[in-house]
């Protein structure tokens, strides 16, 4: 699985690479990237969040226990899973956050397609932060790779494969009640 995320993150590198126009991205080398200082997470739908990722957390000035979702749009799994966490953005609207990080380099209409296909409510982070992310957490292995964190960023959940929406909605409710 490592091999595959290996390869998804090199498709995503070049089509960034030839899609970028600036010309500070054309040069975009993710080894040149300190992943250890803070960055910010462009979200499609207008937006962002800055965020620091250091061992065993992830901090964000959101102040609210986060659910990081790597994605891929031609993902079987991914696609169930962006039902459940709309669902879980439904019920616990403005005391979660959910973050789907979109790995692959998609144009807009495609974006906007794969929300509406699959009920997508919460905001999608784009661009080269995402792989700055990857880099950050050592690399994902596999979409889709769910991080929740809590609202003090220590990770609570780092997970691959499709979770239950009953182990997403326990995990969750834990921590409001014990506000962590």
């Amino acid at each position: 699985m490592k091999v595959f995320a290996n390869v998804v993150l090199a498709v995503f590198l070049a089509l960034v690479s030839v899609a970028c126009s600036s010309d500070n991205e054309k040069d975009f080398n993710i080894s040149q990237i300190d992943a250890t200082q803070p960055f910010v997470l462009k979200f499609f739908e207008g937006g962002k969040t800055q965020i620091q990722v250091s061992e065993n957390a992830i901090y964000s000035d959101l102040n609210k226990p986060v659910i990081y979702t790597f994605f891929t749009s031609w993902c079987e799994a991914c696609k169930v899973e962006a039902q459940l966490l709309s669902t879980l953005n439904d019920k616990f609207k403005g005391k979660v956050a959910i973050i789907g990080v979109l790995m692959e380099d998609l144009e807009k209409k495609d974006i906007e397609a794969y929300k509406k296909d699959f009920n997508v409510n919460y905001k999608i982070s784009i661009g080269t932060p995402n792989i700055i992310l990857d880099k950050a957490l050592g690399g994902v292995d596999g979409t889709p790779y769910t991080i929740i964190a809590d609202k003090n960023g220590t990770i609570a959940l780092a997970q691959g494969g499709l979770i239950s929406l009953e182990i997403l909605e326990n995990l969750l409710t834990k921590m409001l009640e014990n506000q962590i």
